[in-house]
C-alpha cells in the first residue's frame, strides 16, 4: 500500500490514493495519510471528477487530532484558501487568493501542489504550475493531508511529491 493515501471511510469509496465520495452530505472530509510532524514536504492533489462543475472542493491539510479540528483548503472554485475550524464543515473564505484566477468550471484535472514545512511550520501552495503562494498561516504541530468534497461521485487523488507541468 503506498505511503500517501487517503485512510478507508464509512463516506468514501477509497482506493491507494483515491478517494471517492459515496454519501451526500455526510462525511465530507477524507483524511490522508502520512500524518507529518517534522521536516519539508511536497506532495499534491488532482480534482479527477466532479458531479457539478462548478462544485466546492477544498485539498490541503487538516489538524491531527479529533475529528472537529482545524484545516487549512485551497478551493479552486474561488482560487482561495479557505481555513475550517472543524474539518467536516464549510470553512471561511480568507480572502487569500492562491492563484491568478479561479478555475471555476474548468478544476477538473489541474495539478494542486502543498508545500509544507513542519520545521518552520508554514504551508503553501502552486495551482496549476504557476508559482507558489504562501498562505501566511502557521500550523499546528501534527497535520495530515485531506480532500473535502460536497457531493455524491466527487473524486480526489492525492501523490506524494511535485505536482507534474501543467498543461493549462
Amino acid at each position: 500500500m503506498p505511503a500517501w493515501r487517503f485512510e478507508p471511510s464509512e463516506h468514501f469509496a477509497v482506493e491507494g490514493g483515491t478517494a471517492t465520495k459515496t454519501h451526500a452530505w455526510e462525511g465530507r472530509t477524507a483524511l490522508g495519510l502520512p500524518v507529518l510532524t517534522a521536516g519539508r514536504h511536497v506532495f499534491h492533489f488532482v480534482v479527477e471528477k466532479l458531479v457539478y462543475p462548478d462544485a466546492h472542493v477544498f485539498v490541503g491539510v487538516a489538524e491531527e487530532a479529533d475529528s472537529h479540528c482545524a484545516a487549512w483548503g485551497f478551493n479552486p472554485p474561488t482560487g482561495g484558501l479557505y481555513i475550517h475550524k472543524d474539518r467536516g464543515a464549510f470553512g471561511n473564505d480568507t480572502r487569500r487568493k492562491l492563484m491568478k484566477d479561479d478555475l471555476c468550471g474548468r478544476q477538473v484535472g489541474v495539478p494542486i501542489e502543498v508545500r509544507l514545512d513542519m520545521d518552520t511550520k508554514t504551508l503553501a501552495f502552486a495551482v496549476g504550475g504557476q508559482a507558489q503562494v504562501d498562505t501566511g498561516c502557521i500550523m499546528p504541530d501534527s497535520v495530515r493531508p485531506y480532500a473535502h468534497m460536497c457531493n455524491e461521485g466527487d473524486m480526489v487523488t492525492l501523490y506524494e511529491g511535485p505536482a507534474p507541468s501543467s498543461s493549462r
